[in-house]
């Protein structure tokens, strides 16, 4: 019997954990596998996601009995569908019958003629395969990672009886990226290291006019893209990034309502002295529920995130 991969496995917990094991398995795997922590890691967005849909249907009683019904139901589906043991001793008892060899004459005659008949065909292959043989190619390293493996099945689907695939309602993480809560004010995401912080800038993020969470980051353009900075900021709330230095950015968002991404135009910070005193940028960018904020949002995918 095929065993079925189901959202517990996903999480690395038993169908009979609790709530607190479930929550404490989720924090653990959004830590180990989460893309902001794993650049390198290709699959880190589709594990997240893996373990999110897990956490969400596990973390609800009512998805979670859902769920578990469903479970029972298949495996007493792929139980009745094993084949019954008189079958297989009928089975048994026919090959049991076959007819008995031929004689000893019919035998040898028969290896004769099929040897006769193989070994020429054989030498042929043989020698065309050496005339024909090409250099052995060199094959290509893979490198597999053993916990990730166990993470990569997707979870069976808990409605049986949709006709399409339900879309999967986002939901906002229960935890942070460092595997801790949510800031309750607005400020950097700890854990992460405040790059770019050796000037005399700032960058403010202004979101008091939506009522919206989001979770922010201070993107450099040069010499190589890669986020700085990590933050949140709640609804009706502002943030400043101090001490950036001069360069190329641009600032990243993910509605926790929704789980939309975007991204702002780029802009220049700059810095320079003039008559012995450093001239710096005080830059304050504000976000609007509606298209009339002083910088222009694009949409972009997790991957650009």
């Amino acid at each position: 019997m095929r065993r079925i991969h189901t959202h517990y496995d996903n999480l690395k917990v038993s169908r009979n954990a609790p709530v607190e094991v479930i929550k404490a398995a989720y924090r653990a795997l959004s830590q180990k596998y989460h893309p902001d922590l794993n650049p390198e890691n290709s699959d880190a967005h589709r594990i997240m996601r893996i373990i999110n849909a897990s956490y969400e249907v596990l973390s609800d009683p009512d998805k979670k009995k859902r769920y578990d019904e469903f479970l029972a139901q298949l495996e007493r589906e792929q139980a009745s569908a094993k084949p019954h043991p008189t079958q297989q001793a009928t089975s048994k008892k026919q090959r049991e019958k076959r007819p008995l060899a031929p004689s000893f004459f019919w035998v040898a005659l028969g290896i004769f003629i099929l040897t006769a008949t193989i070994v020429p065909q054989l030498n042929h292959t043989i020698q065309h395969s050496k005339s024909t043989s090409s250099p052995p190619q060199a094959l290509t390293k893979q490198t597999v990672t053993p916990e990730a493996s166990q993470v990569l099945l997707e979870p069976v689907d808990f409605d049986p009886f949709a006709r399409e695939p339900a879309k999967v309602k986002w939901t906002k993480p229960a935890y942070a990226p460092n595997g801790k809560p949510w800031p309750q004010r607005a400020g950097y995401i700890s854990g992460y290291k405040q790059l770019h912080s050796n000037g005399h800038s700032s960058v403010t993020i202004d979101n008091s006019r939506c009522d919206t969470d989001v979770f922010g980051k201070l993107y450099s353009l040069s010499p190589q893209k890669k986020p700085v900075r990590f933050f949140y900021i709640p609804a009706h709330s502002m943030f400043t990034l101090l001490n950036v230095r001069k360069g190329d950015y641009d600032l990243r968002f993910e509605d926790m309502r929704d789980g939309s991404k975007t991204r702002s135009d780029p802009f220049q910070v700059t810095e320079r002295k003039e008559q012995g005193v450093t001239l710096f940028d005080e830059i304050t960018i504000t976000l609007y529920k509606v298209r009339d904020g002083n910088m222009h949002m694009h949409a972009i995918s997790e991957d650009e995130f």
